[in-house]
């Protein structure tokens, strides 16, 4: 008697979980929408994959899915989820959440994962969040630390920094900052608002309303809200300062 073929012994084993994650995997470039709903199918066959919980609350989040997003990437991180991606997203859908304390934290983690450009990233989130927490001392700290005085040629770097130090109270040091950017970009209407504020929060009105209609000529949008401002409130009354805040007539 022949003995059996060994092939007619074999059989394919299919996972097909994995067959799901595949398929989910090929959809991204077809929009976020029919990616969830891929990953969404992968979850209801595995329920606690980390790869399809960091997918799917990933792309929750991205689709302003916050709440729900939220709960399934706190699933997918203690389940092992380590990916910096995954720490970020947790992060925005936290402070999307108005959870500014822990949106803090959740970049300070996500920034420790992350390549540089995306680390930089989270750093800067870090910094605009504090600042919007009136902890703008903290927020200068973190800035310097990640990037030292920036580099001459930097004007983005310099008018960051002139930023978060009219932020923090430190007007002399933001006016030097500043004054750099103006000298490599002389129509950069931000930083003519920037120094315009650490100006007259410092007392130097004249210099004040010079910077005023600088920015304004720069880009007329900011006259509405340099008119807002509470840096400026010190003008309020000033009958130059509501001459170049007040839309003209057509």
């Amino acid at each position: 008697v022949r003995a059996a073929d060994a092939s007619e012994h074999r059989r394919v084993v299919s996972d097909p979980v994995e067959a799901l994650r595949i398929s989910a995997r090929s959809v991204g470039p077809f929009g976020p929408e029919r990616a969830l709903q891929a990953w969404l199918e992968v979850l209801a066959a595995a329920p606690h994959d980390p790869e399809s919980l960091a997918a799917a609350g990933s792309l929750l989040v991205a689709t302003g899915k916050h709440p729900q997003g939220l709960v399934l990437l706190d699933q997918a991180i203690a389940l092992g989820s380590a990916a910096g991606e995954v720490f970020f997203q947790r992060a925005s859908a936290l402070f999307e959440l108005g959870k500014l304390e822990e949106a803090v934290a959740a970049f300070e983690a996500a920034e420790s994962r992350l390549d540089w450009d995306t680390a930089a990233l989270a750093r800067g989130n870090r910094v605009a969040i504090l600042q919007r927490l009136g902890r703008a001392a903290e927020a200068l700290a973190l800035q310097e630390e990640a990037a030292g005085i920036p580099a001459d040629g930097d004007a983005d770097g310099w008018y960051h920094r002139g930023l978060a130090q009219v932020k923090a109270a430190r007007y002399d040091e933001c006016i030097a900052s500043i004054t750099r950017v103006l000298v490599l970009e002389p129509d950069h209407a931000n930083a003519h608002y920037t120094i315009a504020c650490a100006f007259c929060l410092s007392g130097q009105i004249e210099r004040a309303l010079a910077a005023i209609r600088r920015a304004i000529e720069c880009d007329p949008d900011t006259a509405a809200q340099i008119a807002g401002d509470s840096d400026f409130a010190s003008l309020e009354n000033d009958p130059r300062f509501r001459a170049l805040v007040t839309p003209r007539s057509p």
